[in-house]
């Protein structure tokens, strides 16, 4: 993937902004023990997963330019989540299609990157 077009300097800095509180949140919502009182709606589970993914994907990848390792990075994460979900947070499971999940978003969000970087 080429690097994406340049950015001018209020998006950059927005984009920056949005890291940490992007990153928190990702962090938090998977690592955070469960709930078992509250179950999930059927499948928006999956679709919170993706987003989790997707979403620091994109923003990291549009700042850097590297999104295809940005997605690397992240794809790794999302198995190491799951397996720690599984083994170690209480009220938590380790889930393989949370993990498929993670993965789609994590495509679409290279995907995204992809369509948008601006060479037609």
């Amino acid at each position: 993937m080429e690097p994406a077009p340049r950015l001018d300097a209020a998006t950059r800095k927005v984009l920056w902004w949005l890291v940490v509180p992007v990153l928190a949140l990702h962090l938090l919502a998977l690592y955070l023990p469960g709930n078992p009182a509250t179950p999930d709606p059927l499948y928006v589970d999956k679709v919170v997963h993706a987003a989790l993914f997707g979403i620091p994907v994109w923003v990291l990848g549009r700042l850097t330019g590297r999104g295809w390792l940005i997605a690397a990075v992240f794809a790794v994460h999302a198995g190491i989540s799951e397996l720690a979900q599984k083994w170690w947070i209480p009220n938590r499971s380790g889930d393989i299609y949370d993990g498929l999940a993670d993965l789609v978003g994590i495509g679409i969000a290279v995907w995204w990157l992809h369509r948008t970087r601006g060479d037609g």
